[in-house]
């Protein structure tokens, strides 16, 4: 049985092969080089963190390359999937999971990174 990051390249020889570069296996005892997978890229899963990849869903995120699940993003922050920023001065987001901030509304401000909400104006 060949170890994890090689496969047995036929039915019965004595050789391993090592995955090609950037690829390995899930377990020992591969049998072809198409149990060689790559890992998911970040912004993508797969219960295995190894191809077949699925895109992190809208509002949640990985940066992380082989991930397994992906990471919901927090109030006061947004997403592209593959990070989780802090809203930016004059925008806010009060939940999480969203994938972009809102405007503060006219007549009201953010002074700071991740605002959960605006601040009016007058006093």
């Amino acid at each position: 049985q060949c170890p994890r990051d090689s496969y047995q390249p036929a039915p019965g020889a004595s050789i391993c092969v090592s995955c090609p570069n950037g690829t390995d296996t899930i377990d020992a005892g591969a049998t072809s080089s198409s149990q060689c997978l790559s890992d998911c890229v970040a912004g993508h899963y797969s219960g295995t963190g190894k191809a077949p990849c699925t895109p992190c869903s809208a509002g949640t995120w990985t940066s992380a390359v082989g991930s397994a699940s992906c990471n919901t993003c927090g109030a006061g922050n947004y997403t592209d999937g593959t990070m989780c920023e802090g809203c930016v001065m004059g925008t806010f987001s009060n939940s999480s999971g969203v994938t972009a901030c809102e405007s503060c509304p006219v007549g009201t401000f953010s002074n700071s990174t991740g605002s959960l909400q605006c601040t009016s104006c007058h006093p």
